[in-house]
Order: C-alpha cells, then structure tokens, then sequence
C-alpha cells in the first residue's frame, strides 16, 4: 500500500490530508472483497454496501479511491479480478473509517460543514464544544470513542458543570453532527444521561416607561438605531445587516434577510420612525456623493 500511497501523490495529485482516507477505502476494499485486483462488479457491490452505512459523500470517496486504485493497477501492468461473484459482504463487519487524529477530525469537520452549508456562526459553535469533548476524553484515540463517552460527557455537563437544559442540547447537537458525519458511528439511546433540569426564571421585561428613559438618553443615529431594534424585534446582527432597500416606506416594514436558521422575513417599520430614518438616509446619501466628487 505504501507505493500506492506514492502513487497518489506523484500522480494522483491527492491533498495529502485526504490521503490516509483513500488508503483506508482501498485496505477495506482488499481486505473484505478481492485481494487480486478490482473489476466493476466487484467495486460496485462494494460501494452498495458502503452506502448503506456511510453518508454519500463518503461514497463518492471510496468510489474515487477505487477508480485510482483500478488504474494504479493496470498502469504497473497488475491482474483485473476475475467476475466470479464475491462472497457476500452482509456477513463480514466492515470497520469505521475514521480520521487518524484529533487535528484530522477538526479538518474533516470543518470541511464537511462546509459542504452542508451550515452558518459560520454554528460552525464556530459546534467546533467549541468538540474541543470541550476533546479535553474531556483527554485526547482518547478517534478510533476508540464510542456512543458511551458522548453520553458521559453530557452527564459530566449536568451534573458538575449544571448547564442549562438548552446548553445540553446544542452540545448534543454538535457532538452528534460529529458522531454521524465525521466517525460514523451512530447514537442509539440518551436513555442513561442525566438531564439537566435548571429551574426557569421569569425574565426580566423593561415597561414602555422604563424603554422611553432610555430611548431618550440616547440622540442621532444611535437613538435611531435603538428604536429599529426594539420596534421590530430584530436581534442584533439582524440590525447590522439591513441595507437601504430592506426598507419599504409605502407598506411600512422591514426586510429580514437571512435572519435566524437563514430565513428571510418582514417586520413593522414603526411610523413615528420613518421621518428619522428618511432624513438618516438623506444623509448619508449626500455624504456619498459629496466623496464621489472629491
């Protein structure tokens, strides 16, 4: 396997980060359906058994490694398998194909969120509580985690750090986006964790009075910009994401754009609002252009 491995790097042009991967497909190949070479009928009774416990894109992998692989072969002048039916892969248990190292698991996480499109916002989210789960196993090998040590970790979380039930929840999350994407491994029961049960509190609501205290200790943009946030319940980095055509004066609101979970919505534009946010606008407008002519 190591002139291969050579072979995907002088000619191959694989990135070196993905290449323990592909080796790892190849040695599951040879090791669980022909160690005599590789054939079409072969590779995709291989590829329907993957996909039945392991993600597409996971798939998609093993198929390019194996294409390699087949031409590796015929290049150094090696045997194709003969077509006799392999025997069946369903009694053999194929092993997980996990990354080599902590460092490798963050790569493949980061890459596979990406893919998915997921927010940067829980990119970064998700990414804390896998380097919390990383001290709290002390580094343990990829290989060797198991379903257990998720459902210790999130014991640990209740019990001596008593987190919040919802800050349970989104290290779940995380950590079974991990399980599924990155180690393939699948979670079958939460049956034995403790919840966290912090007792809610009633938050505490500002009235009208105490708002208009504030509102009127504040003057110019800053008293505008307050005001857009609390007449449209908009949240902060909502705020800072309008633009001048989200505002639609004839019907009074405003446009959210990829609000929270990327979704688009309306909200009010309070009346008393739009003189204010008009003559801000105007300004702006001809501080624009005034920098246009200079």
């Amino acid at each position: 396997m190591q002139t291969f491995l050579n072979f995907l790097d002088t000619v191959g042009h694989i990135d070196p980060r993905r290449r323990p991967y592909f080796l790892q497909w190849v040695k599951l190949y040879v090791e669980h359906m022909s160690k005599d070479g590789i054939n079409s009928q072969l590779m995709n009774d291989f590829l329907l058994w993957l996909g039945s416990k392991y993600t597409e894109w996971q798939v998609k992998q093993a198929r390019q490694a194996l294409q390699l692989y087949s031409y590796y072969r015929a290049r150094n002048g090696l045997p194709r398998a003969t077509s006799d039916p392999a025997p069946p892969i369903q009694k053999k248990a194929l092993p997980r194909v996990v990354p080599a190292s902590w460092t490798l698991v963050e790569e493949e996480f980061v890459r596979i969120v990406r893919l998915k499109h997921l927010s940067y916002k829980t990119e970064k989210s998700y990414l804390y509580w896998i380097l919390r789960f990383k001290a709290y196993v002390r580094e343990k090998p990829c290989s060797a985690l198991s379903e257990q040590d998720l459902k210790s970790f999130l014991s640990f979380l209740a019990v001596e750090k008593k987190v919040s039930s919802a800050t349970q929840r989104l290290a779940f999350n995380a950590l079974l986006f991990l399980y599924r994407n990155v180690l393939a491994l699948e979670i079958n029961g939460l049956g034995t964790v403790v919840p966290s049960r912090i007792p809610r509190k009633l938050p505490v609501v500002l009235t009208k009075g105490e708002l208009k205290k504030i509102l009127d200790e504040l003057h110019g943009p800053f008293r505008l910009m307050a005001a857009l946030i609390y007449g449209g319940g908009l949240r902060l980095q909502e705020w800072r994401s309008l633009r001048v055509k989200d505002a639609d004066f004839q019907r009074g609101c405003l446009a959210i754009r990829a609000g929270k979970g990327r979704k688009d919505r309306e909200t009010v534009l309070a009346e008393s609002l739009v003189a204010d946010l008009k003559r801000h606008l105007d300004g702006v407008r001809h501080l624009y252009d005034r920098d246009r002519q200079s």
